[in-house]
Formats: C-alpha cells, structure tokens, sequence
C-alpha cells in the first residue's frame, strides 16, 4: 500500500531484551541514538521490565511502508531474543505538508472509538490531554502528530495492518 505524498510517516516499536544497546544495535545495523534520517534504536523506559531493558526502534521518516526493511530488523530482533508484553506500544508518527489541513478533533475521536490497547497500556494512551493521549500534537509548526493506541508486536503483518488503519484515517481527516 502506497503513502499520501503529503504525509510523512515514522513509527517507534518499544520492546525489552536483555541485552546491551551495544549488541542490539550492531545485529540490526541501527544507530543507536536519534536521527529521523536512519533507523535507531533508544533506550524507552515504559518497556522495562522481567528484568530486562526497555528499548524502541525507530524508523527513518518514510513515505512509503519499509515492509523488507522492517521484516529484516524483526527477524533479527526475534533471534535475538527481544520480547513485548503489556507496556510495549507502537507509536506512528505523521507530519503533513505545509498547506495540507488535518481534523485532529475529528481523527482523535474516531481513533478513541477504536479497540484501545492492553489494560495496562491504557495510561499511557487514554488521557485527554498531554502527551499520553490517543493522538497528540507533538509540534503545531512542522504539523507533527503522533498515534498513540497501538499495543506493540514483533510481527510484521500486525504493525504493517495497524500503519494501513492509520494511513486510511490521516487521510480520511485531511481536509
């Protein structure tokens, strides 16, 4: 499925391991840090826990889905023992031209009718306001949103049918 030209998308996958960021970044061939140009990996506090470290990867900024890209970086996350459970979101970000007009109030309703995440997760994804709600504004000056609903998965079919969903709605909601 192809992306509107109009929007720009990236998402972030959060996920624990027991392994250093060291090992997990260098199996990947990620950089390990922040650069919307290439894919990185960072540490993510909300995935924490069994006794493991919670990281998320983060795409680079694409138009298109990087589906063999992504299934090479979840095979390898998979051999290396990288798990989600209850916490662990799947974060898409979007941000739309200058000029382009979005019905955030529109879209963020329709996205709190949706099957909302785990129970668990819900603090992190349910508020009305701030950072932790179904779709926030992260900055009005670059029309950066980001969807906040998607309970995280290793498997490549669940994430790219949950960016189809988002990509439908965004564009459902220009105006």
């Amino acid at each position: 499925m192809s992306g509107n030209k109009n929007i720009a998308w990236g998402f972030e996958l959060e996920f624990c391991s027991s392994l250093l960021p060291t090992i997990i970044s260098t199996n990947l061939d990620v950089y390990f840090g922040s650069d919307n140009t290439k894919w990185t990996l960072a540490h993510d506090g909300t995935a924490r826990g069994f006794g493991k470290m919670g990281y998320e990867l983060r795409t680079p900024i694409f138009t298109e889905f990087p589906l063999h890209q992504l299934k090479e970086k979840l095979n390898k996350l998979i051999k290396l023992d990288a798990s989600t459970h209850s916490r662990c979101g799947l974060h898409f970000h979007f941000s739309l031209q200058k000029g382009v007009h979005l019905n955030a109030t529109q879209l963020e309703q329709q996205l709190r009718q949706m099957k909302m995440p785990r129970h668990q997760r819900q603090v992190y994804c349910n508020k009305k306001e701030g950072k932790y709600r179904p779709l926030r504004c992260v900055n009005a000056d670059d029309l950066h949103y980001e969807i906040r609903i998607f309970n995280a998965s290793l498997k490549l079919r669940a994430i790219h049918q949950n960016w189809k969903t988002c990509n439908k709605l965004v564009n459902l909601f220009i105006l």
